[in-house]
């Protein structure tokens, strides 16, 4: 990746929304902000021992909602 195309993603912004919970407390970045980000799966593939391009995001998280989601378990 040249020097100029990553200097033109560094200060992009996207306003997305995560949603995590149990039982994980995982999010991911929802796919139409990285495509925003120019951060899609495709640029990010790789194989073993090749080099690999990281992107460095930082945000401010506010809880908007709480809802309860039905897992789908025996009781």
């Amino acid at each position: 990746m040249s020097e100029q195309n990553r200097d033109d993603r560094v200060g992009k912004t996207v306003s997305t929304t995560l949603e995590f919970g149990p039982p994980k407390f995982q999010a991911t970045i929802p796919e139409h902000a990285r495509r925003i980000l120019n951060v899609t799966e495709d640029d990010l593939k790789y194989e073993k021992g090749d080099e690999m391009e990281k992107v460095v995001v930082s945000a401010e998280l506010t809880v908007e909602e709480i809802y309860t989601k039905d897992l789908g378990g025996d009781s």
